[in-house]
């Protein structure tokens, strides 16, 4: 995304800059979707925005709740996708912290 940009919301609104869709509440209450199914959707978008980042750069942005990803039966899941990731050649990783968050 651009700094001008955002993307949409789960309802199709904008105003985030990040995809609600990776967020980990897909995992709350209501659960609609399991670890493993968060982790393949996670897996899945990383791949896209990788093959994309070919040709100019793209960034995943993950949105996570300590209440759901920590949980006991979901946090294995983040760490195989952390591992995923890790294992890529050429992904630069980002803190907020890290961020240039003007621009």
């Amino acid at each position: 995304l651009d700094g001008n940009a955002s993307a949409p919301t789960l309802d199709g609104q904008r105003g985030h800059t990040y995809a609600l869709d990776l967020s980990d509440r897909c995992m709350g209450d209501p659960r609609r979707w399991t670890p493993d199914e968060w982790l393949q959707y996670l897996m899945d978008a990383f791949d896209q925005l990788d093959d994309e980042a070919q040709h100019s750069a793209r960034s995943l942005a993950l949105l996570l709740h300590p209440e759901f990803s920590g949980r006991a039966g979901s946090i294995a899941a983040f760490r195989q996708f952390l591992r995923y990731v890790a294992e890529r050649d050429g992904v630069r990783w980002v803190a907020p912290d890290q961020a240039d968050m003007e621009g």
